[in-house]
């Protein structure tokens, strides 16, 4: 029942079944695919955004960029699929899916995320408020920290005598 439009800087064609769907439901009109943009119409994109939903799977390790460059802004709400590298990126920082709430949904479920965005729409602030910490846990981080990890793996290793 909510009216969107999705602004992409992909290419919608590029996955075939997005492109089957979009044209079986009519969706053309709805979507606006801009192409590479600087870095700071990407910021003012992330910025001036409704809602940021993410629904990459596929970044391998780690928190992934859009969702992380989404949260810098402040002011938007995102909505992120679950992933595995994705639960290994936040058990990494000491956070879980639970404990992490940045509004999570399972990958195909497009009845949760379509009620996930009404649920965020209805209340952008309450969830910019409480997906900010988020960004605390992956800015300690640093390259110290992380070389001395990869020390201390080092350092576990039996030597052969």
């Amino acid at each position: 029942g909510i009216e969107l439009t999705v602004v992409t800087t992909g290419k919608v064609e590029n996955v075939e079944f997005d492109s089957e769907y979009i044209k079986e439901n009519s969706l053309a009109d709805h979507i606006t695919e801009i192409g590479t943009i600087s870095q700071r119409d990407l910021f003012a994109l992330y910025a001036y955004s409704a809602v940021v939903v993410l629904t990459t799977f596929i970044e391998g390790y780690g928190m992934s960029g859009q969702c992380l460059e989404a949260l810098l802004t402040k002011r938007t709400p995102v909505i992120h699929v679950k992933s595995y590298g994705m639960e290994e990126s936040l058990a990494s920082v000491g956070l879980s899916f639970e404990t992490a709430p940045l509004n999570w949904v399972e990958l195909d479920d497009f009845q949760g995320l379509a009620e996930k965005i009404s649920i965020v729409l209805n209340d952008r602030e309450g969830h910019i408020k409480k997906q900010q910490h988020i960004l605390d846990y992956y800015k300690a981080i640093t390259w110290k920290s992380t070389a001395k990890n990869y020390f201390n793996l080092f350092q576990e290793i039996p030597s052969k005598s």
